[in-house]
C-alpha cells in the first residue's frame, strides 16, 4: 500500500528520525567520527544510521509512526513479504533543509571499509521523492544563514556532494557552497 503524507508530516517524521540518528552518533559503533575528522570536518553535526534490519523502525514505531508513513517518507522499505526494514543502515546522515531550516530529507554515506567492495550497496544513497523533497529540485546547502546570504548578493558554488559543501563551509571562502 501505498499513502500520501502532507509535507508537514513528513518533516516532522524526519526530525524524529534525525533525533534518533544524532543519538546514535554518539554510541560505540559510529564510526563516522573518524571518518569525518579524516576528511577534515571535525565538529559538523552528522547522524549515524546504525546498522540492523529495522532499528529505525522499531524506534519510529513506538513514536507512533505507521510503516505506511515511514515508507511514504522514504524512510523505510517494504519487502515483497510485506516486511519493513530500514533505508539507511550503517551510514552517516546528513539532512537536507529548506530555506526555513525544515528537515525535508537526507543524504547518507555508507561506511568507508566498503569502497572496495564490488558488490556493496550504493556509496551514497538520497531520500526519494516525497511531499517535502525532491533531488532533482531540492540542493543540499540551503538552510536559513545559506538563504539570506544569497538573497545579500554572496556569490554561490556548486560542489559535487554534501561533504564537499561542508568542506567548502570550513575554507572560510566568500560563497555559498550547494550540492
Amino acid at each position: 500500500m501505498t499513502i500520501e503524507l502532507a509535507r508537514e508530516r513528513v518533516v516532522a517524521i524526519n526530525e524524529a528520525a534525525w533525533e534518533f540518528w544524532r543519538f546514535h552518533a554518539n554510541s560505540s559503533e559510529d564510526w563516522t567520527r573518524a571518518y569525518r575528522a579524516r576528511r577534515g570536518l571535525r565538529g559538523l553535526q552528522a547522524g549515524y544510521a546504525p546498522e540492523g534490519w529495522a532499528r529505525l523502525v522499531g524506534r519510529m514505531r513506538g513514536r507512533g509512526y505507521s510503516a505506511d508513513e515511514l515508507v511514504a517518507a522514504g524512510l523505510a522499505f517494504r519487502t515483497e513479504k510485506g516486511q519493513i526494514g530500514d533505508a539507511f543502515r550503517d551510514r552517516l546522515v546528513l539532512p537536507y533543509r529548506d530555506a526555513q531550516g525544515a528537515i525535508i530529507g537526507f543524504t547518507a554515506r555508507r561506511t568507508p571499509t566498503t569502497d572496495d567492495v564490488d558488490d556493496a550497496p550504493a556509496k551514497y544513497l538520497n531520500t526519494p521523492s516525497t511531499a517535502a523533497f525532491d533531488k532533482s529540485r531540492d540542493l543540499y546547502g540551503i538552510d536559513p544563514a545559506a538563504a539570506r546570504r544569497i538573497r545579500a548578493g554572496v556569490r554561490v558554488a556548486f560542489a559535487e556532494g554534501a561533504l564537499d559543501v561542508e568542506a567548502i563551509r570550513r575554507t572560510g571562502a566568500d560563497v555559498v557552497p550547494l550540492s
